[in-house]
């Protein structure tokens, strides 16, 4: 088990899950990119999400299911699935499809800026 030095590492509690991230870069910069991005549409590249009211529904990319439980909110710039329950903000969700999905060779990971 590694050492985590103070303020070399950022805990994110807004996720399912809290979760450590390296400081390489500055919390203000991190929020930013989290502001700016579009999770709908970095999401839709993996989900096929139908709009119901201010929330975004699909079926998860993580389990097999039929029914949609697979709930992306850009408002709050999270995901979630109620049947596995993974979730997350767009680092997350960039972290675990390429961990999950094997995503790192099938699709080039761009975040729109905007």
């Amino acid at each position: 088990m590694s050492r985590v030095t103070p303020g070399r590492y950022l805990l994110v509690a807004g996720a399912h899950r809290p979760y450590l991230v390296s400081m390489r870069f500055s919390p203000n910069l991190l929020e930013e990119v989290l502001r700016r991005t579009d999770i709908v549409q970095l999401v839709g590249r993996r989900v096929k999400p139908t709009r119901k009211g201010q929330a975004f529904w699909g079926c998860c990319p993580f389990h097999k299911e039929k029914s949609a439980s697979f709930k992306v909110e850009n408002g709050r710039r999270t995901y979630k699935c109620f049947g596995c329950g993974r979730g997350g903000d767009a680092f997350k969700w960039l972290s675990e499809t390429i961990i999950a999905l094997g995503a790192i060779d099938q699709t080039p990971i761009s975040m729109r800026v905007q």
